[in-house]
């Protein structure tokens, strides 16, 4: 096996660690056989800045293609900058579209819609056959100048995608941004998604208001779907959901019914105030159970006498009628976290109490996460929208025969006692023992919950809660996740 078989790259790193001649053949040779063992290590292919200047770029990757032995993962980040060589990275893209078929895994990250599109169409120049391997697919954008009047609007994420996916028959994954230029409108009754059960839109840097009739409208082909993530920049949003049908757009072929049938959504996260709290009233998800309501990214750097009272209230009174929707259509929901989003008390007794005749409206609930609740909330002092809560609310679920297994309290300076939270907890254990019910108790804390002494916790260990202290916790920036990005929210269940 000779020498010249190892990329440029790993014999630098070899050289730099070797002394002798003789220590760096048996380097190589040694290094060589456990490299062709791993099939990731010539199936993962990066196209980074690194690779968009580098001249030899084109040969590394055209041995490593040759070598490939599983299906392809491709990562494709392309810099910006007059450094990049653009020939070829265009030579590279070529050269990846003579294997197109062999890819199980795509993702791209680049500046506009328009560069995601031109990247696509070079690597699938010809959509006439299907692409059964790839099973992911994700675009990240980092901004998008479209509509320009002044630019060719060619070629764009959408167009790609509404000609490309109905060939990728075994999506699994489907990722891409929520601008307009980048979400694909299909004709009703086109086959399309048919075992796509992850779906991420990503505002991350969302210049506009989303366009809910293209989502939703892409939502009526995805009935299979069983987790959905959603997530947007922009904190406003001006549609009327009045009526049984979304208002068509210029892409649109009709107006849009809603709610979307979502018979298998499981596991639900979305960004709020916004686009994601309109989504709870666009889809019925009976099946729901995992949801993450996230207020992460709304205004807090400002002075909290200066904020906006109708935003406020439009706030609270959005939120109002989202959660109120999803009550009537998602019964099923086990776990609920909320993060630095504002409910007036009226709105959480009423999720986790409910009103009468009717009692709760998530009658399944068992665990409950409470994540970056900061006094700049309280200083909100607006009639219907004093958006805070205490031990009396969270007391007020035990009193309605509920049983609340797992409690997380993160970031958050609520009133909270451990008195409060020891009778709660007791409570839900013999409620428990009462109806046969199996499972274990869990209560997570941090360094904010003040009011939680270590008798409290050695009382709760007694009655048989497990209690994590997790110490400091950090704020979670979901906008700065990329690829890592985990569509479950699983971090902030417990």
């Amino acid at each position: 096996m000779s020498l010249l078989d190892l990329p440029p790259e790993i014999l630098s790193e070899i050289l730099s660690h070797s002394t002798t001649a003789t220590s760096i053949t048996q380097t190589c040779r040694e290094f060589a056989e456990i490299a062709y063992t791993i099939p990731s290590f010539w199936c993962d292919i990066r196209l980074g800045p690194r690779q968009c200047m580098w001249a030899g770029s084109l040969d590394l990757l055209q041995t490593r293609l040759q070598r490939a032995r599983s299906p392809l993962k491709i990562t494709v980040s392309r810099p910006r900058g007059s450094r990049v060589n653009t020939a070829l990275v265009n030579d590279m893209y070529t050269m990846l579209s003579v294997r197109n078929m062999h890819i199980s895994q795509i993702h791209i990250q680049t500046e506009s819609a328009r560069s995601a599109g031109r990247i696509l169409y070079t690597i699938y120049p010809s959509l006439l056959t299907t692409f059964p391997k790839l099973t992911s697919f994700a675009v990240i954008v980092d901004e998008d100048p479209w509509p320009n009047p002044h630019k060719t609007h060619w070629p764009l994420l959408y167009t790609f995608l509404e000609r490309a996916v109905p060939c990728f028959t075994n999506l699994t994954s489907f990722t891409i941004p929520t601008y307009e230029s980048s979400v694909p409108v299909f004709r009703p009754g086109t086959s399309c998604f048919n075992r796509l059960n992850t779906l991420i839109f990503d505002g991350s840097f969302e210049g506009q208001e989303s366009n809910m009739a293209m989502i939703v409208a892409l939502l009526h082909h995805t009935p299979q779907v069983e987790t959905i993530w959603f997530k947007t920049e922009i904190k406003y949003t001006t549609m009327d959901l009045g009526s049984s049908v979304i208002p068509r757009t210029i892409r649109n072929f009709a107006d849009v019914p809603r709610p979307a049938f979502l018979p298998c959504l499981t596991h639900l996260a979305v960004s709020t105030p916004g686009a994601g709290s309109d989504l709870f009233r666009c889809i019925d998800a009976p099946a729901l159970q995992d949801l993450h309501i996230d207020g992460a990214r709304r205004i807090r750097d400002r002075d909290p006498d200066d904020v906006d009272t109708s935003w406020v209230l439009w706030y609270v009174a959005s939120q109002r009628l989202a959660i109120r929707e999803l009550g009537r259509r998602s019964p099923n929901l086990r776990r609920l976290a909320i993060t630095d989003t504002l409910f007036n008390r009226r709105e959480w007794l009423w999720m986790l109490a409910g009103t009468e005749p009717e009692g709760p409206p998530f009658r399944s609930l068992e665990s409950l996460t409470l994540s970056q609740f900061l006094p700049f909330d309280i200083k909100h002092d607006v009639e219907d929208a004093a958006v805070w809560f205490d031990e009396d609310i969270l007391g007020s679920y035990s009193a309605e025969g509920m049983i609340l297994r797992r409690l997380a309290v993160r970031r958050c300076n609520f009133p909270l006692s451990g008195a409060t939270l020891v009778d709660m907890f007791k409570k839900s254990i013999e409620k428990s023992a009462t109806s046969g019910s199996s499972g274990s108790f869990v209560l997570a804390i941090d360094s904010s919950c003040t009011g939680i002494t270590e008798d409290h916790i050695t009382e709760l260990t007694a009655a048989g809660v497990l209690v994590k202290n997790v110490g400091e916790v950090e704020e979670h920036e979901w906008w700065a996740q990329g690829f890592r990005l985990d569509p479950r929210d699983s971090h902030v269940f417990i």
